[in-house]
């Protein structure tokens, strides 16, 4: 939490992350594509991230991929984006890993 003045609140960060992936905030939810969003929803983050971390928003605002301020976001909030063979998902590593295949549930809890 170093990078930050105070946390961000997830209502600032839940219309940054709906409006660059089109899905809601959520633990496991992914999506495959970006959109590109208005500079007023990421300005809107400049209050909370210190002075000297600000070169990730600055890189988002000159066109980058969001995926390195996003989960510099979601970090904060215990949450994850990992990067899948075609795309990405939030994760919240404090919930057990659990996969259905074959109608059958493996929990690696």
């Amino acid at each position: 939490m170093a990078q930050f003045v105070v946390k961000p609140p997830m209502s600032v960060i839940a219309p940054v992350f709906r409006a660059v992936t089109g899905r809601e905030l959520a633990a496991g939810v992914s999506w495959s594509e970006w959109s590109l969003i208005s500079d007023d929803l990421l300005e809107a983050l400049r209050p909370y991230i210190r002075p000297c971390h600000q070169d990730v928003l600055e890189r988002t605002l000159a066109g980058g991929l969001p995926l390195t301020l996003l989960r510099q976001l979601l970090r904060s909030h215990g949450l994850r984006i990992e990067t899948l063979s075609k795309g990405w998902r939030v994760t919240d590593p404090s919930q057990p890993c659990v996969a259905v295949t074959t109608g059958r549930t493996v929990d690696w809890s």
